[in-house]
C-alpha cells in the first residue's frame, strides 16, 4: 500500500490557525468502540438546531452575539474556547502526528524518534508558527492573529510487536497490516497568542494569551484493516492540562485566569475515524466524551458533552452535525447547574448560545488539511497537496 498520506495541519498561516495540543489515550478503559460507522461529512449549514429543552431552530444570523460585559460571561466564553481547542485538537492529532507525512508548513519545526530497547519510541516535536486569518463575514467580520510555540516529549509503544522509526529519525514507520493497539502518553507544553480586531476597521476587540502543560494518553484500537478499502480505528482520548489564559477585551478589563481542563474520569472522549486507501482521512466523529475547565480561585466548572459531532475533514476541522452542549456550575454550590449552553456552528463562526437566546461569538481555531506523497519508508519527504480553509 502506497504510503501517500494526508496531514492534519492546524497552523495559523494565511487563514488558516495552529491546533496544537497533543492528546490521545484510549479505549483500555473498558470502553468499548466496536465498528464505527462512517459519516459522510457536510459542509456546515447556516442554522443550527440548539440542544436545549424547548428551544426550535435558530438561524445563526438571529443570534444576538454581544462582546460579554458581564466577568463571569467572559470568563465563561474563555474557558469554553480553550477547552474545545483542546478536545478538538486531541481528536485530530493522530492523523496529524502519526500519518508519516511531511510537515512542509511549520514555520520552525524539529522532530526526533528514538527506538528503545524494549521496542517502544520515544519521540519529540517541537515547532512554533504565527499567522492571520479572518473570521466571521460582513458588519460582524473580523481578523484573528494568532502565534503559537510547543514542545512534546512523548512514548509510543504497542503490545503487538516492536515499533521502528522511519530511515530519517523523525516519525514512527507503523505496519497497520500486523497493529491491533497503540498505546501514547507524553507531557506537552504550550504557548499562543490571539488578536482580534474588526474588519476592515481595525477597532479592538480582544486579545489573550496563553501558556499551558499537562499529561496526554491514548491507546489506539485498530478496528478494521484492508489494504483495498483502508483503515477503521476506534480511538478514547484523555488528557489533563493546566492552563494560564491572560485575556482582555473592549468590554471587559484584564483578567489571568488559572484553570485546569480534562477530560471527566467517567466520559472520556471516544473518537472513530476511517481512512481510505493511501491513508487519507475519509470521517472522523466524536462518538461521545465530557470535557470540564474548573477555576483555581473560585472553583467555577464549565462541562461540555460532545453527541456524535462529525467533523468536517475537508479543511476546517469544525462541526457539521451532532451536538455540543454545556453546563455552568456554580462555584459557591459544586455540582449545581447554574445555566445551560449549546454550541452554535456555521460555516464562518461559532457561537455560545445561552438559554435565553443570546450569544457571543467564539475564535476557535481551524486547520489546514494537506495531502502528501510519502516515499515508500515513510519518510515524510513528499509534495503537499490539497490545501484549503
Amino acid at each position: 500500500m502506497s504510503n501517500r498520506m494526508q496531514t492534519i495541519r492546524m497552523i495559523p498561516q494565511l487563514g488558516v490557525v495552529s491546533l496544537v495540543t497533543l492528546a490521545w489515550l484510549l479505549l483500555g478503559c473498558g470502553v468499548e468502540v466496536g465498528n464505527p460507522s462512517e459519516p459522510t461529512p457536510t459542509q456546515p449549514k447556516d442554522s443550527y438546531q440548539p440542544a436545549l429543552p424547548g428551544t426550535s431552530t435558530v438561524p445563526i444570523d438571529n443570534i444576538d452575539t454581544v462582546e460579554p460585559v458581564e466577568p463571569v460571561k467572559f470568563n465563561i466564553r474563555s474557558l469554553v474556547e480553550n477547552q474545545y481547542d483542546e478536545a478538538i485538537t486531541a481528536a485530530f492529532d493522530f492523523a496529524f502526528e502519526n500519518t508519516g507525512a511531511a510537515l512542509a508548513l511549520a514555520t520552525n519545526e524539529s522532530r526526533t524518534c528514538g527506538q528503545q530497547e524494549d521496542g517502544s519510541l520515544v519521540l519529540n516535536h517541537q515547532e512554533t508558527n504565527s499567522g492571520t486569518r479572518p473570521s466571521g463575514q460582513g458588519q460582524d467580520g473580523t481578523l484573528v492573529t494568532e502565534s503559537f510555540s510547543r514542545v512534546f516529549a512523548s512514548r509510543m509503544q504497542s503490545p503487538d510487536m516492536a515499533l521502528v522509526c522511519n530511515t530519517s529519525l523523525t516519525k514512527p514507520k507503523l505496519d497497520w497490516s500486523a497493529l491491533t493497539n497503540l498505546i501514547t502518553d507524553g507531557d506537552l507544553e504550550r504557548t499562543n497568542s490571539r488578536l482580534v480586531v474588526m474588519s476592515p476597521s481595525g477597532e479592538f476587540v480582544r486579545e489573550s494569551s496563553v501558556k499551558s502543560a499537562g499529561s496526554h494518553q491514548s491507546m489506539v484500537n485498530k478496528v478494521n484493516f484492508n489494504a483495498t478499502e483502508g483503515l477503521k480505528l476506534g480511538r478514547t482520548l484523555t488528557f489533563n492540562t493546566d492552563m494560564e489564559i491572560n485575556t482582555r477585551s473592549a468590554t471587559a478589563a484584564a483578567t489571568i485566569l488559572n484553570t485546569n481542563i480534562s477530560t471527566v474520569a467517567t466520559a472520556p472522549l471516544v473518537v472513530n475515524e476511517s481512512y481510505n486507501a493511501e491513508l487519507k482521512l475519509r470521517s472522523l466523529k466524536i462518538v461521545s466524551g465530557s470535557v470540564s475547565s474548573v477555576k483555581a480561585d473560585d472553583g467555577l466548572t464549565v462541562i461540555m458533552h460532545y453527541d456524535d459531532v462529525v467533523m468536517d475533514v475537508s479543511g476546517t476541522c469544525r462541526p457539521v452535525s451532532g451536538k455540543i452542549t454545556g453546563e455552568i456550575q456554580s462555584a459557591s454550590n459544586p455540582g449545581q447547574v447554574q445555566e445551560t449552553f449549546s454550541i452554535a456552528f456555521a460555516k464562518d463562526e461559532n457561537i455560545i448560545l445561552y438559554a435565553d437566546g443570546t450569544g457571543s461569538r467564539l475564535e476557535f481555531e481551524p486547520c489546514r488539511i494537506e495531502t502528501d506523497d510519502d516515499d515508500d519508508d515513510g519518510d515524510g519527504k513528499g509534495k503537499g497537496q490539497g490545501d484549503r480553509n
